[in-house]
């Protein structure tokens, strides 16, 4: 009797851990394309923008154009970090803060609010967090009265 209850036991445990392999094996291969797919549209961005510095453009000149002077920056990540980079030297734009969910301190920012504060007027929010950008929309025109705008149209636009 203990023989056939092995027959039995046995190649159900195997299928059901097959079952789980398999379903642990596709997250993982999930997870990895969707990491491949936002390395993909972040080196299409940095290749665009680096391509404009060779060419002697700059994200200024968008603002420049659009006659914003004080700017506010959502999303202190690597995005964000290098827009703060590419115009802290400006004369013309005025980075009067950051807006970040984690993020405390920031070379070059003074000041740094969470999304739910008190959020003072700017000419614009530049959105470097692009793939939440609509949600992130929606919650800062709640807050704010000025154009939001990803980083991702600006460096389109010039």
């Amino acid at each position: 009797m203990k023989k056939k209850c092995h027959f039995i036991i046995l190649p159900i445990l195997l299928t059901i851990s097959s079952i789980w392999v398999l379903k642990e094996f596709y997250i993982f291969l999930q997870k990895a394309a969707e990491k491949a797919y936002k390395h993909g549209i972040y080196y299409n961005l940095f290749n665009k923008w680096l391509s404009l510095k060779e060419e002697k453009k700059s994200l200024e000149s968008f603002f420049i154009k659009n006659h914003i002077n004080t700017i506010a920056i959502y999303g202190m990540g690597m995005l964000g970090l290098h827009l703060i980079k590419d115009l802290q030297d400006s004369n013309f734009i005025n980075i009067a803060y950051a807006i970040d969910r984690i993020v405390e301190t920031v070379d070059g920012i003074s000041i740094i609010y969470k999304p739910d504060e008190f959020l003072p007027e700017v000419d614009m929010v530049v959105v470097t967090a692009i793939f939440s950008f609509d949600e992130v929309k929606q919650i800062l025109r709640e807050k704010v009265s000025c154009p939001v705008i990803s980083i991702e149209e600006i460096i389109k636009d010039i």
